[in-house]
């Protein structure tokens, strides 16, 4: 692979033998690195696009936590990227373009997920779009990589719409007491509107946010704080 840059990728002793199994069945996989390689090509693209966008929705929620009397909960996600729980045994490097592995970096960003956790939720996406044939998995296998890849897919359906679900109830349901909270707190209100102003506008959470059900209207008094509303 030309212009490829490493990622080492730590995996259970029970996901590398369903890798195994696949690259003997399936002429289109001829090892575990190709495999993990192919799995991180063909998937990352899909779970970047579900989860872009929520480190920069959780750093503005956490700039406006920093006012006085206003409390928020962050709740953590978790991604669990093993079939067995097993120890993660085996490394393997695998090597991938540059575009790809910031996808990558993006990815585990914005779930607080490592690099290796990334490239292990694709390798599961892999083998779920494959084990659909009764013939390259039996079915407790088939089961364990269903129930795996979707406790992975909960989670990152849930990550964003968490976010959202937040800032709906500062910026909409308890509009007015988070606005009485800034005016008291005048310095945690300038930091949180240089937050939104320097980093948080134009960003992939704004945009995103901008096209949600509720965005508009969070963003408009997100725009009145910033004009001294």
């Amino acid at each position: 692979m030309n212009e490829s840059i490493s990622q080492t990728v730590r995996l259970e002793r029970v996901m590398k033998t369903y890798i195994n199994e696949a690259c003997e069945t399936l002429d289109s996989y001829h090892s575990i690195k190709y495999f993990s390689e192919q799995a991180v090509l063909n998937n990352i693209s899909g779970i970047k696009r579900e989860v872009e966008g929520a480190a920069d929705l959780k750093r503005l929620i956490q700039a406006l936590s920093r006012v006085d009397s206003i409390e928020i909960e962050f709740p953590e996600r978790t991604f669990n990227t093993r079939i067995a729980d097993q120890d993660l045994t085996t490394s393997t490097r695998i090597e991938v373009p540059p575009p790809v592995l910031a996808s990558v970096d993006e990815t585990a960003n914005s779930t607080a997920m490592s690099n290796g956790g990334v490239v292990r939720a694709c390798i599961l996406k892999e083998l779920h779009k494959i084990s659909s044939s009764d013939e390259l998995l039996h079915q407790p296998r088939q089961d364990d990589i269903k129930q795996s890849w979707d406790s992975v897919k909960y989670n990152i359906d849930l990550l964003y719409s968490v976010l959202v679900a937040q800032l709906e109830t500062k910026f909409i349901t308890q509009w007015r007491p988070t606005r009485a909270a800034l005016r008291s707190d005048k310095k945690a209100k300038k930091e949180l509107v240089a937050h939104y102003q320097n980093y948080f506008k134009g960003s992939d959470g704004y945009e995103r946010l901008k096209k949600s059900n509720s965005g508009e209207e969070i963003l408009s008094h997100i725009e009145m704080l910033s004009h001294g509303g």
